[in-house]
């Protein structure tokens, strides 16, 4: 599973996640309403994300899976093809 992020604690259940997209390679951040343990949890890659973060916007979510914000992926599917 993915191991190259940083998480910043911002406030009790915030952090800022940074990490590299999957698909630019680019370093992106996100605020993300989670805990550090709940990350944990994720990138040991034994549940999925859905389990993990079930409340959050699915644009998080990707966030969390592949670090691509959602102004990438809007510039990515522009530019595709």
């Amino acid at each position: 599973m993915y191991t190259n992020w940083r998480c910043t604690h911002i406030d009790v259940g915030v952090v800022e996640l940074t990490r590299s997209s999957d698909f630019t390679g680019e370093v992106n951040s996100m605020v993300l309403p989670v805990t550090q343990g709940m990350l944990d949890r994720y990138y040991m890659g034994n549940e999925n994300v859905q389990d993990v973060f079930p409340d959050l916007h699915p644009d998080m979510r990707e966030f969390i899976m592949t670090g691509c914000t959602p102004e990438e992926w809007e510039y990515l599917c522009e530019h595709r093809g």
